[in-house]
């Protein structure tokens, strides 16, 4: 039984590693030239890392970049900030 399952592990670690060398030569054959796969692969990432809007202290959504500047100047330079808790709470605990 363990052979079978170690024969199994090899297979499936060889098919992750054929999707993954796949998705690489898709994207060096169609992403390193300036084409719509391109534009759309760049602007799926900017959407994805873009924040548009944030609670503030009062737990209201907030839009603009002026506002989120304000807020995380507040929360960083406040000698005593209010709402660390959740800030740190919302972190996983890491040793390294």
């Amino acid at each position: 039984m363990k052979a079978y399952q170690g024969e199994l592990d090899e297979l499936l670690k060889h098919e992750e590693t054929f999707w993954f060398q796949r998705s690489r030569a898709l994207w060096l054959k169609d992403g390193d030239r300036n084409t719509s796969f391109f534009h759309k692969k760049a602007s799926q990432r900017k959407r994805r890392n873009t924040i548009s809007r944030i609670k503030d202290q009062e737990v209201e959504w907030v839009e603009g970049w002026e506002s989120a500047r304000e807020y995380f100047i507040e929360l960083f330079t406040s000698e005593n900030p209010c709402d660390i808790h959740r800030v740190t709470g919302a972190m996983e605990p890491k040793m390294t």
